[in-house]
């Protein structure tokens, strides 16, 4: 019989039971909300939640609770413009109460309105009356009501504040009273001469005293110091006035001193007065300067007063006492003598002499008659004018041997008879040993001069009708050498020669640096070669050109005489040499347009290789490095033609002037 053991367990359960509070199972109340529940347009509204002890608070947008915009008690709002309604809820010990609606009132703002604008005039009161709302407020002066009377004393902007007393809603409103003042610009001051404009502002027309003038801006030139008044007027038939002074300070009284009269290649001091600093048209700032005019000449020097600013200009003119030009024979025959007159300037006297240094005074007048000649003879003239007494002029009286009276001529026409249209060819003999030339003429005495030559030389004729020919032995003339003397030398053409040969030379260009250490290659003179045709009794006036100066400080800017080109006023340090003078001769007349031969000048040197003079054809001018150590590099300048001047040198940024064609 089988047997089982039955075996219980036995299973305990306890359950323990908590009892809690009735209020933690409860829902949380309504909460209480305070704030700004009506504000105006444009502000924002703080809203406050309260509730339970311990509570917390959670804001939303939305009814249904989604969309959480604060988790404070305090919320504050956007800025409205319109009605807005927002949702609270309390939480407490993690349990939400109900969503409760809290709804913001927005008032709308008033309109405020202070008035038009206002012109018055100065000292007369204005009304502004505000509208739009029920209380009013006026800044500046804080008053109060709807209408204020005011009187400013210049153009001001008021501004109201208007409220509204059930919502306390407010705005602003401005007005501008503006107060017809004329006002003018500052007193100026300026220079006797010198012109003031003067302007005034706040009115809408402008009468201006002294002068009765109109406009807002006028122009002034008093010549002392004015007080002008201004009278505005606007539209609104208000009348005011303003005033401005212009002070007027004197020019200086500058003086270059009075005009001078020199020896020409003589230096002079000029020495100006009457101002504080000084600026001349050499280009010195000192009050006294040194010059050495080639020709008359008018210095301008500005002087400024330091005080004031003002300036003012004096001339002052050194004309020359030249070489005096000459009339007369100077070519004679042996045994004869010349009569040779000198002039110049006007009321000028004349003094001649024997010998180059003025020493053996041989006549006080303006005219010589030399006593018969035999030879080659040196006379020196010079004139006085005004107690200066200018340099002397070497004048040659060229003497030609007359040839011997046994001396047959031994004239011959070939064929002597002729038919119409044939030509002989007239022919004689005369003593060229003595320098005897034959001339042909038309008539016995004051006949045409045909032709002329050497002895033995045929002259061919061809007349139309039986002519009888009249031949004449006279020496050939002589070279004459003109050289630079600063001024116009004149030459006589003698009976019965009607053409010369000329070889005419410019002066070249100046050296570079300065006076005691002259350098470089200046442009040669231009050399033209011809035969001028000319009348006996004929007066040429013939300008020798003067060599280019070495350098500013020795001799200025200045060119050459007779048209040489200057240096550039910037070249302080000298290191440019000027152009040389043209020579030319002029027919007729001393003009420029009375010219018929030109030898162009050279051009200066920047201590380079210079330019070509110019003839009939102008040479280009040279260029290279400079030859001074250390400095930098030279163009020289251009030779002048017989069309124009040379172009100026140049160094670095400096540029010499030009050269003209005389003077």
């Amino acid at each position: 019989m089988q047997s089982f053991l039955l075996r219980v367990i036995k299973i305990v359960f306890t359950v323990s039971a908590f009892m809690l509070p009735a209020a933690a199972l409860a829902q949380p109340g309504v909460p209480t909300v305070s704030g700004n529940l009506s504000i105006c347009s444009g502000s924002s509204a703080t809203l406050t939640a309260s509730g339970d002890a311990g509570a917390t608070f959670a804001w939303y947008s939305d009814a249904a609770g989604v969309n959480l915009i604060a988790a404070t008690a305090t919320y504050v709002t956007p800025v409205l413009t319109s009605k807005a309604t927002y949702y609270v809820q309390q939480i407490v010990n993690n349990t939400s109460g109900a969503i409760y609606q809290v709804v913001v009132t927005v008032n709308s703002n008033p309109s405020v309105s202070a008035g038009n604008n206002i012109i018055t005039c100065p000292g007369t009161g204005v009304t502004l009356t505000a509208s739009g709302a029920d209380t009013y407020s006026w800044q500046p002066g804080n008053l109060s009501g709807a209408s204020i009377s005011v009187t400013p004393g210049s153009t001001t902007t008021y501004t109201v504040t208007g409220t509204v007393t059930a919502t306390g809603c407010s705005s602003t409103g401005q007005v501008s009273v503006t107060v017809a003042n004329v006002s003018s610009s500052s007193s100026q001051t300026i220079c006797a001469g010198q012109t003031a404009t003067l302007s005034a502002s706040g009115a809408d027309n402008y009468t201006w005293q002294p002068g009765n003038l109109s406009g807002s801006s006028i122009q002034v030139s008093p010549t002392s110091t004015t007080t002008y008044t201004v009278t505005g007027q606007n539209n609104a038939g208000c009348s005011t006035t303003a005033q401005t002074t212009v002070t007027v300070n004197p020019l200086p009284n500058v003086s270059a001193g009075s005009d001078v009269l020199i020896t020409a290649g003589t230096t002079k001091t000029l020495t100006a007065t009457g101002a504080d600093s000084y600026q001349w048209s050499t280009g010195d700032n000192t009050a006294t300067i040194t010059v050495t005019p080639q020709y008359n000449t008018v210095y301008s020097v500005t002087g400024t007063n330091s005080s004031t600013g003002c300036s003012n200009v004096s001339n002052v003119t050194v004309s020359l006492v030249t070489t005096p030009s000459i009339t007369g024979s100077v070519q004679v025959c042996s045994g004869s003598a010349t009569t040779i007159t000198a002039s110049g300037l006007p009321g000028a006297s004349f003094a001649w002499y024997s010998d180059a240094a003025g020493t053996n005074l041989i006549s006080s007048s303006s005219s010589i008659t030399t006593p018969n000649l035999t030879a080659n003879t040196d006379y020196y003239v010079n004139q006085t004018y005004n107690g200066v007494t200018g340099p002397l002029l070497d004048l040659t009286v060229l003497v030609a041997a007359i040839p011997s009276a046994s001396t047959p001529f031994n004239l011959a026409a070939s064929p002597a008879v002729i038919c119409q249209g044939q030509s002989s060819v007239l022919s004689g003999s005369v003593d060229g040993a003595t320098g005897q030339y034959l001339y042909w003429y038309d008539a016995a005495t004051g006949g045409k001069l045909l032709a002329g030559g050497p002895g033995g030389a045929g002259y061919t004729v061809s007349p139309n009708d039986t002519t009888t020919y009249y031949a004449q032995s006279q020496p050939q003339i002589d070279s004459l050498v003109f050289n630079y003397t600063g001024s116009v030398q004149t030459f006589t053409i003698p009976a019965g020669v009607t053409s010369i040969n000329i070889d005419a030379r410019g002066a070249a260009g100046g050296l570079s640096y300065n006076c005691s250490d002259k350098q470089g290659s200046p442009g040669r003179g231009g050399r033209v070669q011809a035969t001028l045709s000319v009348t006996p009794g004929e007066v040429l006036s013939i300008y020798v050109g003067q060599q280019g100066y070495a350098g500013y400080s020795c001799y200025g800017y200045s060119g050459g005489y007779n048209g040489g080109g200057g240096i550039d006023t910037r070249d302080t340090y000298s290191q440019q040499g000027s152009g040389g003078g043209a020579t030319d001769i002029r027919i007729s007349g001393q003009a420029l347009v009375n010219r018929v031969l030109v030898a162009g000048g050279g051009g200066g040197t920047g201590a380079v290789p210079g330019g070509g003079g110019g003839g009939l054809v102008g040479g280009a001018g040279g260029s290279g490095t400079n030859t001074l150590s250390g400095y930098i590099s030279n163009n020289g300048g251009g030779g002048g033609t017989q069309a124009g001047g040379g172009a100026g040198a140049s160094w670095g940024s400096a540029t010499s002037g030009s050269g003209s064609l005389g003077q």
